[in-house]
C-alpha cells in the first residue's frame, strides 16, 4: 500500500467511524489513539537509543 491508498483508507476509516460513533465517543477514541502512537513512538525512540548504545558499546 503506497502512501496515497494509506491516507485515504485512513480517511475512510474515520468517516466511517465518524457515522457511527456519538461526538463523545468520536472524541474518547481520538485521545485513545493519539495517547497509543505517542507510546509507541516512545517505545521505538527507547528502543533506537538502546540499539544505538548497544552498537556504541561494542565498538
Amino acid at each position: 500500500m503506497d502512501a496515497l491508498e494509506q491516507t485515504t483508507a485512513i480517511h475512510a476509516l474515520a468517516l466511517s467511524l465518524s457515522k457511527e460513533l456519538s461526538r463523545e465517543e468520536a472524541s474518547r477514541l481520538s485521545m485513545l489513539l493519539i495517547q497509543l502512537g505517542n507510546t509507541l513512538g516512545t517505545i521505538s525512540a527507547l528502543q533506537g537509543l538502546e540499539t544505538g548504545a548497544a552498537e556504541t558499546a561494542v565498538i
